[in-house]
């Protein structure tokens, strides 16, 4: 994982949160947002809070996303401030998240049930043809 520099943190007690500013170095193109917040929860001790990632950018010719994120201390004062496809997004992916750590079990099982075909049953047409793959037209 990327360092995280943390450029700005601001408490803003007008809307009730917390804005960081934070610069992800060498991890331009490999950043995903679900990592991002994992990566400022870990360096800021917010666990049990709502992160809210509102933009990661990108900079031209160099390797490192600078991240803006909203912490929240409940989901009430951000349902307040956030657009609605924002939190049903956030809802979506943390609903996924909890049922990941239940669909691994059951992959698991899946898994092991599905028998495995042998390099032999793969099916190649040109092998099953007769082994003429040169097209053979006058």
């Amino acid at each position: 994982m990327a360092t995280v520099r943390t450029a700005s943190d601001v408490k803003n007690e007008f809307l009730g949160r917390r804005e960081l500013v934070c610069d992800f170095e060498g991890a331009a193109g490999r950043l995903r947002r679900p990592e991002a917040v994992e990566a400022v929860r870990a360096e800021h001790g917010l666990e049990g809070k709502l992160v809210v990632p509102v933009r990661l950018q990108n900079h031209v010719g160099r390797t490192h996303v600078t991240g803006t994120f909203f912490v929240y201390e409940d989901e009430a004062s951000a349902r307040a401030h956030i657009d609605p496809s924002i939190m049903a997004r956030i809802e979506k992916s943390l609903a996924a998240k909890e049922g990941e750590g239940q669909g691994d079990e059951k992959g698991a099982e899946a898994k092991e049930a599905a028998p495995e075909k042998a390099e032999g049953e793969k099916g190649d047409g040109a092998k099953e043809a007769g082994g003429d793959s040169g097209g053979g037209g006058k």
